[in-house]
């Protein structure tokens, strides 16, 4: 996990990332579904709205323990999709490597994991002539409730890799909009 991960809640805690204004709606959100029960939750706005951003504000509200209680003292890691399928001589490997990080995770109990395009993982596989796709394995951990993950993606993207798949059944929808004038 530490090799295919990134911490914001670190990065946050030292000030590496850039503050998160107007956004409180969407946080908001964020944090009322996961107060709901729902384990899973992705965000899906066009390239360049400031979903980064929002899983960003996120990170420094989880710092100042200003969320849920299902939230405190957690870590928030962004997972690295490249990475984990980057190298995988087989889907087997790739499979392996998924199951590690979500034990992991399970096994820590203080994470919150960050998946960026989410949809990059719907129908991958680590080579070779076995098509293993990899959001299963993450589906199958969502559904469960063993994990909490924030994501994020496109409309496009989420109709045409996820709006019918058991990971996107899996995860709560909130549309992230451009910001207007006055919050910009």
């Amino acid at each position: 996990l530490d090799q295919m991960s990134r911490v914001f809640t670190y990065l946050a805690a030292h000030g590496y990332l850039k503050p998160c204004l107007g956004r409180g709606k969407e946080i908001s959100e964020f944090f009322r579904i996961i107060s709901c029960g729902q384990s899973s939750v992705v965000l899906v706005g066009e390239a360049g709205v400031g979903k980064t951003t929002i899983v960003e504000g996120i990170a420094q509200a989880m710092v100042a323990e200003e969320v849920p209680e299902i939230l405190k003292d957690k870590k928030l890691l962004s997972l690295s999709v490249p990475t984990l399928i980057g190298g995988a001589s087989s889907p087997g490997e790739v499979e392996h490597r998924l199951l590690q990080i979500m034990n992991e995770i399970v096994h820590a109990g203080n994470i919150v994991l960050y998946i960026d395009d989410v949809h990059n993982l719907v129908g991958q596989s680590g080579g070779g002539k076995e098509n293993l796709d990899v959001s299963e394995v993450i589906a199958n951990f969502i559904s469960n409730n063993k994990i909490i993950t924030l994501s994020s993606t496109t409309p496009s993207d989420f109709v045409n890799y996820l709006d019918r798949t058991s990971l996107g059944r899996a995860m709560q929808k909130v549309k992230i909009d451009e910001p207007n004038i006055d919050e910009a």
